[in-house]
């Protein structure tokens, strides 16, 4: 861009936008090219306000757009199995590492044998973390092992002796706790291949972050509350790790689907105070709702289904309840042509289960007396 001295910045908004133009070219993504013109910019601003400059020379430009162009995704339990099965021994400790911590590449690469807490079974991590503060942060106790065992071996320094021609990196610890090549991408693409995995998804491409991305979406798979994920992940906000970091999972939201549905039945059922002898008696399925708290009954079954069973089953008997002037349904069974009807839609067994009904009737409330009458006589059982 030419610019050797202060005079050189007057006018160069035109030459900025070309040099930035040019990085985009060679592949720079949208952040890097905004870093380098938030640099110059600083710059600019600071030599404005020490009055080496008459006016701003990038006031009018605009930042490029550092919205990531392509998604990075997580891995499924199967990928991961098959990608630890599929690389060399040293990468395999990497990725568990990453998959149990979810360090970041620099993060993983700074830590040495002197952070690793034996008898908590875990990292105490400095301020070479990103977020620079230094914590504790917990790890399987058999990994832990397996990673002394690594480093004390001296593995580490004898793998990066020999991919950095008989040295050792100068941004590598003295001790280091593993392996962690520069372009971890590279390595990570080369086992995916390996272990016939697809690099690029429709949920996304793989990459290194992804096992940090993976890291944190199996944490929230185990169902804790928002803010130990986010300690976890060692985030500054809820909103990074819930809505930047967490996906969702497809296969899980038909199963959430049918739990809501099961619960939202098992939660009619106690309400109603329907129990399992009844539910037998009617010859019906109780569903979901239907016009406020109506149960959706079909009286052509003659056998409940096993979600009414799962759901009858845990139900507990209601308390005592006195007496009501609502009729007793003796009369009802005592008419020929509802126990016809009953006998002959399941061999007899939902009449004998309609006794039971009959004998607990004094105990059940009025509320759910009226209900039984409605559902016999709608049902042109009597």
């Amino acid at each position: 861009m030419g610019l050797l001295a202060l005079g050189d910045l007057d006018g160069c908004l035109g030459r900025v936008e070309h040099a930035l133009r040019g990085l985009e070219t060679q592949g720079a993504s949208g952040k890097t090219r905004a870093n380098y013109a938030g640099a110059l910019q600083g710059f600019c601003s600071w030599a404005l306000r020490r009055r080496y400059l008459a006016e701003h020379p990038l006031q009018e430009f605009v930042l490029p757009d550092t919205t990531r162009q392509t998604t990075w995704r997580d891995f499924t339990l199967a990928e991961i199995q098959r990608l630890l099965d599929h690389c060399a021994p040293h990468r395999r400790l990497l990725y568990e590492v990453t998959l149990f911590s979810g360090l970041r590449r620099n993060e993983l690469r700074q830590l040495a044998l002197e952070h690793l807490d034996m008898e908590h079974s875990g990292l105490r991590l400095g301020t070479f973390t990103k977020n620079r503060q230094a914590l504790f942060h917990p790890l399987p106790k058999d990994l832990v092992e397996r990673l002394y065992a690594h480093a004390v071996s001296g593995e580490p320094n004898r793998v990066y002796m020999s991919r950095s021609r008989d040295e050792v990196p100068r941004d590598v610890p003295l001790a280091p706790l593993l392996y962690v090549p520069v372009g971890t991408a590279r390595d990570l693409a080369q086992d995916l291949a390996a272990a016939g995995i697809p690099l690029v998804t429709e949920h996304g491409k793989a990459v290194f972050h992804s096992l940090r991305i993976t890291y944190i979406n199996l944490v929230l798979d185990l169902g804790v509350n928002p803010k130990e994920a986010q300690q976890l992940a060692r985030h500054s906000t809820v909103n990074l790790t819930m809505n930047v970091y967490g996906r969702t999972r497809s296969e899980y939201l038909s199963g959430v689907v049918e739990r809501l549905y099961e619960s939202v039945c098992a939660t009619f059922v106690q309400l109603s105070g329907v129990e399992e002898p009844l539910a037998l008696a009617v010859g019906g399925d109780v569903g979901m709702p239907k016009g406020g708290f109506e149960p959706i009954r079909h009286l052509n079954s003659t056998q409940p289904s096993s979600t009414q069973r799962q759901h009858l089953s845990t139900l507990k008997h209601p308390a005592p309840l006195r007496s009501t002037s609502v009729k007793h349904p003796s009369n009802i069974v005592s008419q020929p042509s509802c126990a016809s009807r009953v006998q002959h839609q399941a061999e007899g067994q939902p009449y004998e289960n309609l006794a039971k009904v009959v004998a607990a009737w004094p105990d059940l409330r009025p509320e759910d007396k009226q209900r039984i009458l409605a559902i016999v006589e709608e049902g042109g059982m009597c």
